[in-house]
């Protein structure tokens, strides 16, 4: 700040600095916030509450539900980036066979999509049980989790924003195709439900043509993934017990970090100063 001056019956009189006032935006604030205080809870829990008094002099004082409302927001942000860095430490024993499983290959430039037709990203996933089997299927139904509820969508640009993801499995049929019979003792079409966890490689941007036949009253699908496509499904499928091995790792960290974050919920809620 640099001094200014003011005359005075023509006179020159060196006065003090003029103050200079700076606004923080309410995001600005909350994004500095984040970064301040991401490790201790007991400081947390006082940095939200004295986010919550960043108001006008005079405001009345927020109440517990506003509070716990921020404090939700921030354990999303928190589970985010959780489900992140967990992801890429349980796969990094993996980096050498693509830097892209850390994300499974998705990310907004290669989102899981789902089309007005039910025909959606194609990906490699790990079907839940104790033993490990990678699957191929279409994506037919997607879900965000928002306000503690499972809701539609028709894309997703990163694991860490779904909840679950339906799949309809294909098994290779014949001349490089899959077709949508994958229960070869009933004749019918498979569907599962996964975690955002169980997802191993989406094809997003790939190229798999796809057809449809009408045969004796029912729907049969076909897949016929290029020559890459089944070069990294053979690449994969030959890691499967490591890959197995790294989304338990993954869910194993992410249920402890749910554990935590419930303790500090439930502390929050029964603080007095709250």
């Amino acid at each position: 700040m640099s001094r200014h001056s003011e005359t005075l019956n023509g006179q020159h009189i060196a006065c003090s600095p003029k103050p200079v006032h700076f606004t923080l935006k309410p995001s600005n604030f909350f994004l500095l916030f984040c970064f301040l205080f991401r490790s201790d809870r007991i400081t947390q829990l006082q940095a939200l509450s004295a986010w919550s008094s960043h108001r006008p002099l005079g405001a009345s004082t927020p109440s517990s539900h506003s509070v716990r409302r921020r404090l939700h927001l921030w354990l999303i942000i928190k589970r985010i980036q959780k489900f992140n860095q967990e992801r890429a430490r349980a796969f990094q024993s993996l980096s050498s066979v693509s830097a892209r499983l850390s994300c499974a290959n998705v990310d907004a430039l290669h989102p899981i999509h789902l089309d007005a037709d039910e025909t959606g990203t194609c990906m490699l996933a790990m079907m839940p049980g104790q033993k490990p089997r990678l699957v191929f299927g279409q994506t037919v139904a997607l879900y965000t989790r928002t306000s503690g509820r499972h809701a539609s969508s028709t894309k997703i640009q990163a694991l860490s924003s779904a909840s679950y993801i339906s799949l309809q499995l294909y098994v290779p049929f014949s001349r490089g195709s899959w077709t949508s019979i994958a229960c070869t003792q009933l004749g019918c079409p498979t569907f599962i439900q996964i975690p955002p966890n169980n997802v191993v490689f989406a094809f997003d941007t790939f190229k798999i043509s796809r057809s449809t036949v009408e045969l004796g009253g029912r729907t049969i699908r076909t897949l016929i993934p290029d020559a890459k496509v089944v070069e990294i499904i053979n690449t994969l499928q030959a890691k499967a017990k490591q890959l197995h091995a790294a989304v338990k790792a993954h869910k194993a960290a992410m249920k402890t970090g749910r554990n935590r974050e419930a303790q500090d919920a439930s502390s929050s809620e029964s603080d007095e100063d709250f």
